[in-house]
């Protein structure tokens, strides 16, 4: 079978990596993955001509091929007005490769993939379409409308999944559509990241990661910190991550005197974010953006590392699936609780071990293995006979 990918994704060409390709964040993982199910993986992606180097992800299955697009035109509303233009210029590849696919995957939010969304159907394929956004916050026509396409389109041929989790439907009226989650691990790295002994006499390590945007809570945390710094002599803390907010954060760690305790380590790689992940106590995630299935939550609890975050999305079954507690949730934007419960950590190293230990546990099954796993079973119940299982043990 072969499996066409629509998506927005930006990749690029790099001396470094084993198939000459690259990006960044997890959708390395993701494709590889799927691929490992197929027989033949094309993505169609635009590449950017300007190689980056920091927080670079390789592609190591030389069985994908990639297909380049070049990058829509503009950005915000100039792109909007003229991607019709682009989407003719490469109609002609977009209809070849969609002709000789067998199953067409679609990952929304994004334009790219909304072409693959559409034209898929249109030539009789099967077709996936994973929304990776939060669908239960919709505020966008966009967003309306590829929310308003699965109320409508999904089943039999069109499968439909939402990234996320809860005990309710993703989309009300359209029991086709389910939830799926997202993951960046194998089940070997689960393993391998052995849950380390803490001291919390010799350091006391804070993590937090992510855009560098004030939804996902950065600021929260930093203000956090500054109540009680005094009351952690020997307290540290690592933000990791890119975004547009980040000479704001860098300024209001400076203006509460914080800059020997908080380092900011800018964009990671996989590995990379691993590394810093080995060093933490705790992992902060007060956010209070749209999140889908925040997969650098998993990663920290795949270290043994309780999480202090917001109920937002899928985190707070995260954090206390089946009961067994790996966190704090608190309220969104909310300062002196998430300064508490750092605190309270601190103080109660027995419910720090607890907590890790079940975030352990926790993390098994979210593994890529799982991931391929789930939406075989989803596409096989809804289209009969699903995808290949895994043929080989994911690269």
């Amino acid at each position: 079978m072969k499996l066409v990918v629509f998506s927005h994704k930006v990749c690029w060409k790099s001396e470094h990596s084993p198939t000459n390709w690259a990006t960044d964040g997890g959708f390395v993982f993701h494709m590889q993955a799927l691929a490992s199910a197929y027989d033949q993986t094309v993505l169609l992606v635009p590449v950017s001509k300007n190689k980056r180097s920091k927080g670079e992800v390789w592609f190591t299955d030389p069985s994908i091929r990639i297909v380049p697009l070049t990058p829509p035109y503009g950005s915000g509303l100039m792109r909007k007005l003229l991607f019709p233009f682009w989407f003719l210029s490469h109609l002609p590849k977009f209809i070849s490769e969609t002709r000789k696919a067998d199953v067409v995957h679609a990952p929304v939010p994004g334009d790219i993939g909304t072409i693959g969304m559409i034209l898929g159907p249109l030539f009789h394929k099967k077709t996936y379409v994973r929304y990776c956004g939060d669908s239960t916050l919709l505020k966008t026509p966009a967003e309306k409308f590829w929310l308003w396409y699965a109320r409508k389109y999904a089943g039999k041929r069109i499968a439909y999944l939402c990234t996320g989790g809860s005990d309710q439907l993703p989309v009300k009226n359209n029991p086709s559509v389910k939830w799926i989650f997202s993951s960046s691990m194998l089940q070997s790295e689960v393993e391998k990241y052995h849950r380390r002994e803490f001291d919390f006499s010799k350091e006391f390590n804070i993590v937090m990661g992510g855009r560098l945007i004030k939804e996902k809570g950065f600021g929260q945390l930093i203000d956090a910190v500054s109540l009680i710094s005094d009351k952690i002599p020997n307290l540290k803390v690592a933000l990791f991550g890119d975004g547009p907010d980040a000479q704001q954060f860098e300024q209001q760690v400076k203006s509460v005197n914080l800059d020997s305790k908080i380092k900011f380590l800018g964009k990671l790689n996989a590995a990379e974010v691993h590394d810093v992940l080995n060093t933490a106590d705790i992992f902060c995630f007060p956010t209070y953006s749209s999140e889908g299935f925040p997969k650098v939550v998993i990663e920290a609890m795949a270290h043994g590392i309780p999480v202090i975050s917001t109920a937002v999305s899928v985190i707070p079954n995260l954090i206390n699936e089946t009961g067994n507690e790996a966190g704090f949730i608190i309220e969104k934007k909310s300062v002196e609780p998430l300064a508490e419960k750092i605190l309270y950590y601190y103080n109660n190293p027995w419910l720090h071990k607890v907590h890790g230990d079940n975030a352990k546990s926790i993390a098994y099954k979210y593994t890529l293995e799982n991931w391929v796993d789930t939406i075989d079973e989803q596409l096989n119940s809804q289209w009969k006979t699903g995808i290949h299982r895994l043929r080989s043990i994911i690269k």
